[in-house]
């Protein structure tokens, strides 16, 4: 194991380094998710981090899929959150745990990428937890992820998508986030 972890975070060539995280997911060792996940957390090239990422949703398993939530809320770089997120989203098996996950990351995090590919992975969850993670970021700073929110509302129960749906027509500041509360709200 000492010269796999010196491939996945040590080798010169980041194409060596990508490679070797692809074939470490495709063996059958306990500490592959692990390894592959310190390499995603140490690496700087982001399309090694990526192919760290890809490498953990290929392998499905649960350990994988607990390393990918932690990239997701942790990784210094909103790319990888945001690629976290959307790994997790894919997963089969594992939709609940993901949702509630995004439903974290739609609330909490700073990035507005990392939002917004919470909110993609929500996109199909009319469920309460999704509509009120939602409803909850109806303010939020980036005008794209408001938008996006209050189209999703729309597939939400009204008791939970009426106030928040309200309250953008009434304040918020882009004309096209009101027209598109309106819309809703008349649907």
């Amino acid at each position: 194991l000492p010269v796999v972890q010196h491939t996945l975070t040590q080798d010169p060539d980041a194409r060596v380094r990508a490679e070797g995280l692809r074939n470490v997911a495709k063996m059958k060792i306990p500490q592959a998710a692990k390894l592959i996940s310190t390499s995603a957390r140490v690496e700087v090239i982001p399309e090694v981090q990526l192919a760290a990422i890809n490498s953990l949703a290929k392998m499905g398993n649960r350990k994988a899929v607990g390393e990918l939530a932690s990239l997701a809320m942790t990784h210094k770089s909103e790319d990888a959150r945001a690629a976290a997120l959307e790994a997790l989203g894919e997963m089969k098996g594992y939709k609940k745990y993901a949702k509630t996950i995004m439903s974290q990351m739609l609330k909490s995090d700073s990035s507005g990428k990392v939002r917004a590919a919470a909110l993609k992975g929500l996109s199909t969850d009319s469920g309460d937890v999704a509509c009120k993670a939602r409803a909850a970021r109806v303010n939020d700073p980036h005008p794209a992820v408001r938008q996006a929110l209050v189209s999703q509302l729309a597939r939400c129960e009204a008791a939970i998508a009426r106030p928040a749906l309200e309250r953008v027509v009434s304040q918020d500041e882009e004309p096209k986030v009101r027209v598109e509360a309106a819309k809703v709200l008349v649907q």
